[in-house]
């Protein structure tokens, strides 16, 4: 059985609609200790319809705050994921996981570490850094074949909490989600409409449609990361697939040489950040890398 069960069958009707604006209130709080039954259960079958909408402006409100003692907190479901703009979870905001994640199936990852950051230092996009002898902090690398590497800054220069992003893994994230831009496209148009008509529910739509441009104009916004690093082929010319590694320029990459052991070449282990994306013929620049610490 359902705590709470609702349909709707209208267009730009929603199942359960819930606004607080006072302090610590949650907008919906769903708590269920027995088996089989749904806090909220909602069905829409209207197009541009949610079954279940919440806003909240007080201080730590949460929009929906979920607990389950026998199940999932959230479980979502959606039919069409496979065909590209439709996904069970989606926001361009941050996702804070205090627990432990279990990813299944393919993902578009770039993956980034977090290290003390000096604050004398002045990082930029691209840095190859590594571990500094003499303290606790990672700077820009300035040693050929260093096995202190760590990784790349970047994709952007995130610096929070005396802490920087240091690519670790990777080289390009998932393609922005063009398939919803014209969604919410397609939901503005409709509400402006429908608020041209009607003047009960012009307040809520009017909160609607401006809520519309904002998350438009953010989804525009969005581009596909690409990892790059600075790189000096002043030492060898770097082609696309050449191995990387520290070089003694300040925080560049050069092209890894192989060492010869009893006829066997191979890379200094410990040394190489990734596989260069793009040719570099002389002097020192920006290329797109794959990172991949060995």
């Amino acid at each position: 059985m359902e705590g709470v069960n609702t349909w709707t069958f209208g267009d730009q009707s929603d199942g359960v609609e819930v606004h607080t604006s006072g302090n610590y209130s949650d907008g919906v709080y769903v708590s269920t200790s027995g088996g089989n039954s749904e806090g909220v259960y909602a069905v829409t079958h209207g197009y541009d319809t949610r079954g279940v909408y919440v806003a909240t402006y007080g201080t730590y409100s949460n929009g929906v705050h979920a607990y389950s003692a026998k199940g999932y907190a959230i479980h979502a479901d959606t039919d069409n994921a496979n065909t590209g703009g439709n996904y069970a979870f989606h926001t361009y905001d941050n996702i804070y996981i205090g627990g432990k994640s279990n990813l299944v199936g393919p993902v578009d990852p770039i993956i980034v570490e977090r290290f003390n950051a000096d604050p004398a230092m002045n990082y930029e996009v691209g840095d190859v850094v590594c571990m500094d002898e003499d303290s606790h902090y990672v700077k820009p690398c300035t040693k050929a074949d260093d096995t202190r590497v760590v990784g790349v800054v970047g994709p952007t220069l995130e610096i929070e909490d005396g802490e920087i992003s240091v690519v670790i893994m990777g080289y390009r994230g998932a393609r922005p989600d063009e398939e919803h831009v014209k969604v919410l496209e397609m939901r503005l148009s409709d509400a402006e409409v429908m608020m041209a008509e009607s003047v009960t529910e012009r307040k809520r739509l009017d909160d609607e449609v401006t809520m519309l441009i904002s998350e438009i104009e953010e989804a525009k916004s969005v581009t596909r990361q690409v990892v790059s690093v600075k790189a000096d082929a002043g030492f060898a010319p770097i082609k696309r697939g050449d191995l990387l590694t520290t070089s003694p320029t300040t925080g560049h990459a050069m092209k890894a040489q192989p060492v010869d052991l009893s006829g066997v070449e191979i890379y200094r282990p410990g040394t190489l950040i990734g596989k260069a994306m793009e040719p570099l013929d002389s002097g020192t620049g920006m290329i797109e890398a794959f990172v991949t610490l060995q």
